[in-house]
């Protein structure tokens, strides 16, 4: 694949050098883009929101590197033939980060946390339905269908309950004052 540089990655999976050159960076990125939100001025929130989101792609990347260098620990840089496992591993992996944006957002309460999750959860939908189903066949693809359908409900419904707050009521007003 053409995609990946001819760069050398030294260090076992997870432990390695890419850990630090995008690790590093993306909890900085994290942290500083915390503390620009902190500030009362409308210019540092919106530059805190921006580092956040540049944040949460820096650490995409890193997971993606690590599936890489996973899958081609002897290799002596990432470029090589992509087998079908690795090529489902992102997707798997895509998924997995999308989930725990989600699980983030409800845990800190950040509502720009559960909006990036949709991206992220979108994202790893279309491509098992477009991309990873293609190379089923007969009944594996019928099969697959299926349940990327029923997978596809579930995640509508809870996007639209508890990330957009569709169908959630609202709490009951006070009640008007005796005699009004």
């Amino acid at each position: 694949l053409a995609f990946w540089p001819a760069f050398v990655v030294p260090g076992v999976p997870v432990f390695n050098m890419a850990l630090v050159a995008l690790g590093v960076p993306a909890a900085l990125l994290f942290a500083m883009g915390w503390l620009a939100r902190q500030d009362s001025r409308q210019s540092f929130r919106a530059l805190g929101m921006a580092l956040s989101v540049f944040a949460v792609v820096v650490t995409y990347a890193l997971l993606i590197v690590e599936i890489r260098q996973a899958w081609h620990a002897s290799s002596p840089t990432l470029q090589g033939d992509m087998p079908q496992s690795e090529f489902y591993a992102y997707s798997a992996v895509t998924l997995v980060y999308g989930l725990l944006l989600l699980g983030g957002g409800f845990v800190f309460q950040h509502r720009g946390a559960r909006a990036l999750s949709f991206i992220f959860v979108l994202a790893a939908t279309l491509k098992v339905f477009l991309i990873d189903a293609a190379e089923l066949q007969g009944l594996w693809r019928v099969l697959s269908f299926l349940l990327m359908g029923l997978a596809f409900l579930g995640i509508s419904w809870a996007y639209a309950r508890f990330v957009f707050g569709i169908g959630v009521r609202k709490p009951a007003s006070d009640p008007p004052p005796p005699g009004a």
